[in-house]
């Protein structure tokens, strides 16, 4: 697993879900954070839309 081809090997194993466990670790490693940004995005603009008032990086706060 040290080498280009043992990673290739590995990938390939994590999207045929021949172990369902290390697809799902693994598959969650890669795409979880960009997942809750996007998460978090959606919902901050959600909440925008609705009328609430974020303060985030106002510096009119000090």
């Amino acid at each position: 697993m040290n080498t280009f081809e043992g990673m290739l090997e590995m990938y390939r194993r994590v999207f045929k879900f021949e172990n369902k466990l290390l697809s799902i670790l693994v598959l969650f490693s890669m795409y979880g954070g960009a997942l809750m940004v996007f998460g978090l995005m959606g919902l901050t603009l959600w909440g925008e839309a609705q009328g609430c008032d974020f303060h985030i990086n106002d510096r009119s706060i000090r």
